[in-house]
């Protein structure tokens, strides 16, 4: 304390000590009052609380209008009145603290993150107040923001920080919009907008632009030099070979500086020229995801159904070849979800013998609660309401997640205890999707490899790993998978545990990877592994993969645990995890897995799958979901049905 009434004592001097006019005051006027309103925090005084209130005034006042830190300083100054709200309950401090930050959000001139800050806890402040009406623009001005808060040129470490800060804009946005009926396509897009941001930097950079190019060729290919400049260099940039690991010297920082100038020139000038395509009459949304006819046609295959959860309402947007809509699931509430999702995280990670059978129980009750709310009644408002007869092809569901939803099974839930097929299982064959665009980017990255004359696959085997259990049953996979792939004709190549920088040359030689190993995932998704023989030194990370381009991918296995774990939960919308990387870097079609798998029942499925996706006598990723389907069915009936902690971990991500 004695620190902080000095550091309170010093900046008064500093106040006192600068002309009205010098540009300097305001900003140790806003230092002061910060100051004043820590010691509050640590006293209670509110003689300290009213003083910071005045200090952050008078710091405003003295901020012109198009200054950058206004906004900064608005901020503030909402934030003081705010706290003397909570401590005094004055209407008129809490009206204040609104009008101050919604002011905070309309500097243009400030940067998106601080405007974002005043619009995310003005927004908290209305909606405690239920005042929607209000709330809805604010949301919706923070929800076009957000892209612009993690711009290419960060490193992916400080773009992922920046997006978690403001988790829950995209939701709460798009469920007032849905409260006032708007439009459901119009409203997914906003969806769409604030979720998978990171995702769709990249796609920027890898979707197809032959329309661009059928029009204007030379604009096409000034945009298509740029991104290759970008794709290739952007692996550099989010390395860690960029923070230099020897004693830094003059010529190695200057190089170092001179390539991260250099990238962000290149990035600058590819959204300025992004920005110029979407000028042109007919490109308006060239690369911002599909248009209505285009998200119904992509819905052919079977119907895509994208979630949104807010503490405002919960629904989802039901995409088929037919229409656009979206369905209240008033039962599943953002409350609920997180009581549920902390029950069925537990139950997961607490499986040991000796709490199987609490474990089992506890997963059993959040499967029967997620198909109760959310499931049972989407799946009844598309006739999925039975089991297909006999000989009938079964009906397809893509699934997007939103908060934590992404971290559930819901291709798993369902009353596995019941003879009545009250289950997912039992009706439809589900896949998953990071964000809708991702699955049209998938659709158009399958169309193109289909042009490949020769398949090629790459076994990744590590049967013993450094310092982790061994997989006995990883011989037994790749063998069964030798003499599949051997029938289809499909030269195969397989390394034994190798190391990063092997995988990592090989895989752009490859259409099929399948990797059988460890995985591990991490608090920062983007270094979630798969655990090579170096990983201690090492890892091949979310980010490595995601630096790839692989132009003739066509399918992925991930026979390894925790595949599409997420551990951090302020970034699940963007679906960072190691099945949404090997998406992304252009497979279409990927196995992956929630949670840890048993090795031998992972070899099981793993051949099942390949028979299955083998048995017109060529491999057919297209046949995936199905095969996967089949075996997971399989393993459920060969093992406990009631078991899904056994069965339930293996999913199918793309199309």
């Amino acid at each position: 304390m004695e620190d902080l009434d000095c550091a309170i004592v010093t900046k008064e001097q500093a106040v006192k000590s600068t002309p009205d006019g010098d540009p300097a005051r305001a900003m140790f006027l806003n230092n002061l009052g910060n100051a004043l309103q820590s010691r509050f925090e640590q006293t209670g005084s509110m003689e300290d609380l009213d003083r910071a209130v005045v200090t952050d005034e008078q710091a405003v006042e003295s901020t012109p209008y198009d200054n950058p830190a206004r906004a900064a300083r608005l901020n503030n100054l909402g934030n003081a009145l705010q706290r003397r709200f909570e401590m005094t309950g004055s209407m008129e401090d809490l009206e204040r603290a609104i009008v101050t930050k919604e002011e905070a959000l309309k500097c243009d001139t400030a940067q998106p993150s601080i405007r974002l800050t005043a619009a995310s806890s003005c927004s908290d402040l209305l909606i405690s107040q239920r005042s929607y009406d209000r709330a809805k623009p604010i949301l919706q001005a923070a929800l076009r923001l957000l892209p612009t808060v993690s711009p290419r040129e960060l490193r992916r470490s400080d773009q992922q920080w920046n997006i978690s800060r403001f988790a829950n804009i995209t939701s709460r946005a798009v469920s007032l919009s849905l409260a006032d009926a708007e439009d459901p396509y119009n409203t997914l897009q906003m969806l769409e907008l604030g979720r998978g941001i990171l995702a769709t930097l990249q796609l920027d950079v890898r979707s197809d632009i032959s329309v661009l190019a059928a029009s204007y060729p030379d604009l096409a290919q000034q945009f298509q030099d740029l991104r290759e400049r970008i794709d290739s260099s952007a692996r550099t940039f989010n390395s860690r070979s960029v923070i230099v690991d020897s004693p830094v010297t003059f010529n190695s920082a200057f190089g170092s500086s001179i390539f991260v100038n250099t990238y962000r020139t290149s990035v600058k000038q590819f959204d300025e020229l992004l920005l110029s395509i979407r000028s042109i009459g007919g490109f308006e949304n060239f690369l911002l995801g599909p248009s209505e006819s285009e998200l119904r046609h992509l819905a052919e295959d079977g119907p895509i159904v994208a979630f949104n959860i807010s503490d405002i309402r919960s629904d989802a947007f039901l995409i088929t070849a037919d229409n656009i809509r979206s369905l209240h699931l008033p039962l599943l509430t953002s409350d609920s979800l997180e009581h549920f999702g902390k029950r069925f995280v537990t139950a997961v990670n607490n499986r040991h013998l000796r709490l199987y059978s609490h474990s089992l129980r506890e997963v059993n009750v959040v499967l029967q609660w997620v198909w109760d709310v959310a499931v049972s009644p989407i799946l009844d408002q598309l006739g999925f309401t039975q089991m297909p007869p006999h000989g009938e092809a079964w009906p397809r569901v893509w699934w997007v997640g939103n908060g934590l939803l992404n971290i559930l099974p819901i291709h798993a839930a369902g009353y596995h205890d019941s003879p009545s097929l009250k289950t997912a299982l039992d009706r439809v064959i589900s896949s998953y999707a990071p964000t809708v665009k991702s699955l049209s980017y998938a659709r158009e990255r399958e169309r193109a490899a289909r042009a490949t004359i020769k398949e090629k696959a790459i076994l990744v085997a590590m049967p013993t790993t450094p310092e982790q259990k061994n997989l006995p049953y990883v011989k037994i996979e790749v063998k069964d998978l030798g003499n599949v792939l051997s029938k289809v004709s499909i030269d195969t190549r397989v390394m034994w545990n190798p190391t990063r920088t092997d995988v990592l040359s090989e895989l752009p030689k490859h259409t099929i990877v399948h990797f059988a190993c460890h995985g591990h995932s991490e608090d920062d998704p983007s270094q979630s592994s798969l655990l090579l023989e170096d990983w201690k030194i090492r890892p091949l990370t979310v980010t490595d993969l995601m630096s790839l381009n692989i132009e003739s991918a066509k399918f992925a296995y991930l026979s390894a645990c925790h595949t599409s774990a997420m551990q951090n939960f302020r970034l699940l919308d963007e679906s960072i995890s190691l099945s949404s990387a090997i998406h992304l870097l252009g497979y279409p079609s990927i196995v992956a897995s929630l949670w840890q798998i048993m090795d031998s029942h992972s070899a099981e499925v793993t051949k099942d799958v390949y028979a299955w996706i083998s048995e017109e006598g060529r491999l057919d990723p297209r046949r995936a979901a199905e095969g996967l389907h089949r075996a997971v069915c399989d393993l459920r009936n060969r093992t406990r049905k009631q078991d899904p902690l056994v069965w339930a971990p293996f999913i199918h991500v793309g199309i």
